[in-house]
């Protein structure tokens, strides 16, 4: 399915993506990835940002909800394998090496958390930001 959202992508470039395209790219992932975490979705090059989404609807689980995609299939499988403390420390290194903290940057970096840790832990990338002192980031 991928293929076809590539092949039928008339997006202009520099314009802003509608609510419909990224419903689109969200349903997409999650059909052709088996999940629309926000991992999956950061590295399929068909997609934008992850933080465009989340911009545009507040949060990974409202766009997801927006999409009508089923957020049971995709809840944690981390648990509480890190604490508060030690995910604030991997933001920080982030903030650290990148001179910010976001999605995108997290999702090249092989020795730090993924993502969806950060998230399903703090409920959303600003919680965890504000909670690591990097809140103005």
């Amino acid at each position: 399915m991928s293929e076809q959202l590539n092949q039928n992508n008339d997006h202009t470039a520099g314009e802003p993506y509608t609510d419909g395209e990224l419903i689109s790219m969200l349903r997409d992932c999650d059909q052709s990835h088996g999940g629309a975490t926000i991992d999956k979705f950061a590295k399929d090059p068909l997609y934008c940002s992850t933080e465009t989404v989340i911009r545009r609807f507040g949060t990974w689980e409202l766009a997801k909800r927006e999409a009508q995609i089923d957020t049971d299939k995709n809840l944690s499988v981390f648990g509480d394998q890190y604490s508060k403390e030690q995910i604030c420390s991997h933001l920080r290194e982030l903030h650290r090496r990148h001179g910010s903290a976001t999605p995108g940057l997290l999702n090249n970096e092989e020795d730090l958390l993924e993502t969806a840790v950060i998230i399903d832990t703090f409920g959303s990338w600003d919680n965890a930001l504000a909670q690591a002192g990097l809140a103005n980031d």
